[in-house]
């Protein structure tokens, strides 16, 4: 719990310089966007990855300079943006009775990426794992993957 709180308060303070998001007004019929959150039955049914961590959490974290409120949904504005994505993942097996793990029980992903939203339209944030990081998609109603040109390699923390 101690490097949960620590790893969310290191994630804040590098965007507390930031301005905060503000959605843009309903006329604009901006996109809609759900951030994936699965904290509490993460153990049992998160999407599983590499050496017993699982993804937990992923969400929109910065869109256009601008640091977006932990929410569920997010609205967005048409067009081309510069976002910035977050994926949460724990180490489950670091707990399992007699394991004397090295690694950390938590991780976070952050990458960068150019998207274009359109008018109106409804999008899922989704985590995947690409090999060792845990990495996010944005899937519309249709279930087709958002093109997201990738600005910035995936970081692990």
């Amino acid at each position: 719990m101690k490097n949960r709180i620590l790893l969310s308060a290191i994630l804040f303070a590098g965007c507390s310089s930031l301005p905060r998001y503000v959605a843009p007004p309903v006329s604009e019929n901006p996109a809609t966007v759900s951030n994936y959150s699965n904290l509490l039955l993460c153990k049992l049914t998160g999407i599983k990855g590499p050496d017993g961590y699982n993804a937990c959490q992923a969400r929109l974290l910065v869109i256009d300079g601008f640091v977006v409120p932990n929410s569920t949904q997010v609205k967005v504005s048409s067009g081309v943006r510069k976002i910035s994505t977050f994926c949460h993942v724990i180490d489950f097996s670091y707990s399992l009775p007699g394991a004397a793990s090295s690694q950390k029980p938590d991780k976070s992903y952050s990458q960068k990426y150019e998207v274009e939203f359109a008018h109106g339209a409804i999008y899922k944030v989704e985590p995947f794992w690409d090999g060792s990081f845990c990495r996010v998609r944005l899937i519309d109603a249709t279930g087709n993957e958002l093109p997201m040109k990738d600005v910035l390699n995936p970081i692990g923390a």
